[in-house]
């Protein structure tokens, strides 16, 4: 037997190796740079995290970017688009102007001569001639002889149908009869062209073209006038025809080959019989406010209040025409003056409403006291006559002799007028009753 303790056989005996001081430290030092080497790992992936995080960010900051220029680019767009419309009606309303000054001008010769000798006779010095109302340019358009290059509707040509049944509705040319003067169109043949309009919201090419013979309703005469078309307003939807700028299309109708001849004729003779109308009421107004004035100078020697009339030597000066002119807008005293025939606010009239503002009267009163009325060619609907006042605007002014209503200040009541006469200047009306009336204070009788 081996003794305890002994290898037996020889054999090295196995010792346990413990590392000394130069071991551990080495120890140490490698567990340190481990655990360094694993807070650089981190940081790397927190920076390459935090990178990407930039990135995205970059990229919806760029396509914030893009949506704002496109935004940007949009509304300086419709900016500009707005300027130039705003442009367009600016040069609409010197047009317009410029045409009212013009047939401001445009008096009929009897009537000058008239005034001018009116004004020799109490002292006048010239001043600017006699005031009349403005006529309308129906006579500008028949000494054009426009009628005979007139032309009917072409075949597929836009328009508006008036029907009985369904009120108006979008239909299409498809021939014109000779026979009858009479459209055929796609949605009913034979059809009278006073029950023809055009139509709204198309474009330019897909107006009436120019040369079309068209109805237009004066709101100066208060009748139906022949007239060319001329062009197309893309801008607000109008007309400009041989009679009349910027016209309404509900104020256009379609005309026949067979009314031409007799619609110029009659119109030329009512334009006559206007002007002449118009300069003997005139000279008759003037002549009353000449004597008048001679009167009253013959019987005022002492000093007026207003010492611009008068010279240095306080002698008065000598009345001039300019004088009966401040007077020639306001209604005649005289009730035997002529005077335009009555009418009443109809169809075809347009009207102030202060909800909706300008609408077109598509019927007159009924019995419940409404007139039937429009805001576009979708939305009608009925007012009664105490919501809806006069037109503000001379396009659309009633006529004179319109029976109306007026609030007066004084009696503090409606109180029954007629139209004489629009005043272009301020955009009030002359009535019998009471001279430069307020519109919002006249309405419809």
């Amino acid at each position: 037997r081996t003794p305890p303790g002994s290898s037996g056989g020889g054999g090295a005996v196995e010792r346990s190796h413990t590392p000394g001081p130069a071991g551990r430290a080495a120890l140490e030092h490698a567990s340190k740079l481990e655990l360094s080497n694993q807070a650089l790992l981190a940081e790397l992936e927190e920076r390459k995290r935090r990178e990407e995080e930039l990135v995205q960010e970059k990229k919806r900051m760029e396509m914030k970017h893009k949506i704002f220029e496109r935004q940007r680019t949009k509304d300086l767009e419709e900016l500009e688009k707005k300027k130039g419309q705003h442009e367009l009606q600016m040069q609409a309303i010197q047009e317009e102007k410029k045409e009212l000054e013009r047939l401001r001008e445009e008096v009929p010769k009897q009537g000058l001569a008239a005034a001018a000798a009116v004004g020799g006779a109490v002292g006048g010095s010239g001043g600017r001639g006699s005031r009349l109302a403005p006529l309308d340019r129906m006579a500008t358009g028949m000494d054009k002889g426009g009628d005979s290059r007139g032309s009917v509707l072409r075949l597929g040509t836009r328009c508006r149908y008036e029907s009985a049944t369904y009120g108006w509705m979008p239909a299409i040319v498809k021939g014109y009869n000779e026979s009858d003067g009479t459209y055929n169109l796609d949605v009913k043949p034979h059809v009278p062209s006073d029950k023809i309009a055009p139509p709204g919201d198309v474009a330019a090419a897909e107006a009436w073209p120019a040369g079309a013979m068209a109805s237009y309703l004066s709101s100066s005469v208060d009748r139906w006038l022949p007239a060319l078309v001329v062009s197309f307003n893309e801008s607000d939807g109008t007309y400009n025809l041989d009679v009349r700028d910027h016209a309404d299309i509900d104020r256009i109708r379609a005309r026949s080959l067979g009314d031409a001849t007799a619609s110029r004729t009659d119109a030329r003779r009512s334009t006559v019989d206007r002007q002449a109308g118009l300069g003997k009421q005139e000279v008759t107004q003037l002549g009353q406010q000449a004597a008048a004035l001679m009167t009253q100078q013959r019987s005022r020697p002492s000093r007026e209040e207003d010492g611009s009339r008068e010279g240095a030597d306080n002698k008065k000066a000598p009345y001039r025409l300019s004088d009966l002119e401040a007077t020639a807008s306001r209604p005649p005293a005289d009730p035997s003056a002529p005077s335009a025939p009555p009418r009443w606010v109809n169809k075809g009239d347009v009207c102030f409403v202060r909800e909706h503002g300008l609408v077109f009267i598509q019927s007159s009163v009924g019995r419940d006291g409404c007139y039937t009325v429009k805001v576009d060619d979708k939305k009608q609907f009925a007012v009664q006559t105490e919501s809806m006042r006069a037109p503000k605007d001379a396009k659309f002014a009633w006529a004179p002799g319109t029976q109306v209503s007026y609030l007066s200040a004084s009696v503090g009541k409606w109180i029954d007028a007629q139209v004489l006469s629009f005043n272009f200047a301020n955009g009030t009306y002359n009535l019998d009753v009471r001279p430069e009336a307020n519109p919002d204070n006249v309405r419809p009788r």
